[in-house]
């Protein structure tokens, strides 16, 4: 089931994105083809009109195919062939390169303007406080104390503990100066993040103070094969002291856990529905994470929430544009190496995911959604060579500024290196999917 649905929503993007160069290119008097939900060898076509519509064997992509677009040159003949894409004007073509992005833009827009006014549960506001801080952590190294409130970090203002968190994940190992306040004014540390994992995504060690009816100490979810789950935890358990010791919070519990360089049995003392219980469990040290971890998920405290047409446009619209810089800004740390390339993940990992969050519910995944659709866009605006829409509109600004197209040989040469890029990049993307899925190390 998880695999059909990551399926569908894959494809719903895909017809999206297409459907906007299919709209626009008919717009302008192109004629156009094909248009395929999938690559590869062909399961099913019909013929409406001028188009073959056709649904093919790989289900990660699409692909619209217009008169002259994959011909170098150009047309023979330009006066009987105005329906041919190479003859329409310069921007009338970065139009139609533009309009697969922008329909994914507004369609994440849209899908979120629905669930808003629908309403959703969200998580509680909290001010960017600090609760705890690990002994051996970044944060401890950095001099931050328990009580300090994060005013920003890198430059960057911190509002929400989630702007604080992304900031430090996307510059793992990059000293930034780390703005607090303290009852005695304000102080600047310098803040290194510690890069943890496959990904090297930048972890601190600071966590964010929540009094005690906010930040309970109830299991949100149990992760399979890890040693809560041998241990016997259950989603929604109560964990009320861990060798005898009162557990006020969660952040508490989780520096129990943390806590000490051995790896020792823990006693959990357990409240449910039909009476306490008591366990032992067994942490294990998570390569990924750095630290010691026993694979429970902390339940989340949310509010519903209902917005009126205006305030959902509004909301949808900043988290479609945070969405997107939060993009742009991956990709660059990418291209900086400031994070790893293993981070990346392609179709298969879009498509496992999916599944995942379906489990979680319907507002989870519409937020996916629109995340992947927001994605889809910026990826495709890259000027990646010729073969993205970023790189198709790179080209037609170069042959505005000469006058005139590339020579058909260097048309051919750029083509077939973008396809062994684009190839290459697909394996590689694959291969990370595989091994997150399959615990490959």
């Amino acid at each position: 089931m998880g695999l059909l649905t990551g399926l569908i929503i894959l494809s719903i993007l895909v017809v999206v994105h297409e459907a906007g160069h299919f709209l626009i290119a008919r717009l302008f008097g192109v004629r156009v083809l094909a248009f395929s939900v999938g690559f590869g060898p062909v399961l099913l076509k019909k013929t409406i009109g001028e188009t073959e519509y056709r649904l093919s064997a790989v289900p990660f992509g699409g692909y619209v195919k217009m008169k002259g677009q994959e011909d170098l040159g150009l047309p023979d003949s330009p006066e009987a062939d105005q329906d041919d894409f190479r003859n329409k004007s310069i921007p009338k073509r970065m139009a139609i390169a533009f309009a697969g992005p922008l329909f994914n833009f507004v369609f994440a827009i849209i899908i979120l303007v629905g669930l808003f006014m629908y309403g959703l549960k969200e998580p509680v506001f909290h001010p960017p406080v600090v609760g705890t801080v690990s002994d051996t952590s970044a944060g401890a190294a950095a001099g931050v104390l328990t009580g300090d409130t994060i005013i920003s970090l890198n430059g960057k203002n911190v509002d929400a503990w989630e702007n604080f968190l992304t900031e430090a994940i996307l510059n793992p190992e990059h000293p930034m100066p780390l703005v607090v306040g303290r009852v005695d004014g304000r102080k600047t540390l310098t803040l290194t993040p510690v890069a943890v994992g496959r990904e090297r995504m930048g972890i601190t060690g600071i966590y964010q103070a929540e009094s005690p009816e906010k930040d309970p100490p109830v299991v949100g979810d149990v992760f399979k094969g890890t040693p809560a789950e041998k241990a016997g935890i259950k989603k929604g358990d109560t964990i009320t002291a861990i060798n005898d010791i009162a557990v006020p919070t969660w952040g508490f519990l989780v520096e129990k856990i943390k806590g000490g360089d051995s790896i020792v049995p823990l006693k959990l003392t357990i409240r449910r529905a039909a009476g306490d219980t008591v366990t032992t469990v067994v942490p294990e040290f998570s390569k990924e994470r750095g630290q010691k971890m026993v694979g429970i998920q902390k339940a989340a405290h949310l509010e519903f929430n209902r917005y009126a047409f205006g305030d959902a446009v509004v909301k949808a619209v900043k988290r479609t544009g945070n969405d997107a810089m939060l993009i742009g800004r991956f990709l660059k740390s990418l291209i900086t190496a400031k994070v790893s390339a293993k981070g990346m993940s392609g179709a298969v990992g879009i498509v496992q995911i999916s599944g995942e969050v379906a489990k979680v519910g319907l507002s989870a995944l519409i937020i996916f959604m629109a995340m992947i659709s927001v994605n889809l866009a910026v990826v495709n605006l890259f000027p990646f060579l010729i073969i993205t829409d970023g790189g198709m509109i790179f080209f037609l600004l170069l042959e505005a500024i000469r006058k005139k197209p590339l020579s058909e040989k260097a048309q051919g040469i750029i083509q077939r290196i973008a396809l062994g890029i684009i190839g290459t990049l697909l394996i590689f993307t694959t291969w990370n999917d595989l091994i997150r899925i399959f615990g490959a190390s």
